[in-house]
């Protein structure tokens, strides 16, 4: 009942979400996806590419497991058109780089309740921890042999959200996807 109540959840990362979601909406349902497509769900093993963890998988928008692998795996923009080229096996045209800008945000916003959530379960104090930029949260994550601290990730997540949606990009990226 609390996921779907979204207790727990900042009203930002609900409000964020109902102002970017309406513009993938067109998308919804058109491919089988993965839903979760982080890097602890991928495994590289004898130069394969394995994606596990199907529990959440179904039917919706592919734009959006990228941005879901691009939030910890592909950090930098550049990176993130990369795989979006090599996804697309072309370049992207311009309404595919707009929906890969918008599904960014709802990836981080996705992400960020996620956390949100884990830290409202873990019976956490109220008072949350300051987010950090979120460079410094992905080397923590990757170089730390400890469980990070779930309000930690959640503020930061929540943070990028914001720089992320608030960028000029994903501004016009929701201007040209309306204008469809």
């Amino acid at each position: 009942m609390i996921a779907r109540s979204g207790e727990g959840v900042p009203k930002e990362i609900i409000r964020t979400l109902e102002g970017v979601a309406p513009c993938l909406a067109r998308y919804a349902e058109t491919a089988p996806c993965h839903n979760d497509l982080n890097p602890n769900n991928v495994l590289e093993a004898n130069e394969r590419i394995f994606f596990v963890d199907w529990e959440v998988a179904g039917a919706g928008d592919p734009f959006l497991d990228l941005a879901q692998l691009g939030v910890f795996a592909f950090p930098q923009r550049e990176q993130r058109e990369a795989l979006l080229e090599a996804y697309l096996a072309r370049r992207p045209s311009e309404e595919e780089t707009a929906r890969a800008a918008v599904a960014r945000v709802i990836a981080l916003a996705v992400y960020a309740a996620a956390f949100f959530m884990v830290r409202s379960f873990s019976g956490a104090p109220r008072a949350l921890a300051a987010p950090v930029r979120f460079s410094e949260l992905r080397q923590t994550l990757a170089t730390s042999r400890e469980r990070a601290d779930p309000g930690v990730v959640a503020t930061s997540l929540q943070l990028e959200m914001q720089v992320e949606s608030a960028s000029d990009a994903v501004g016009s990226a929701k201007a040209f996807l309306a204008a469809l």
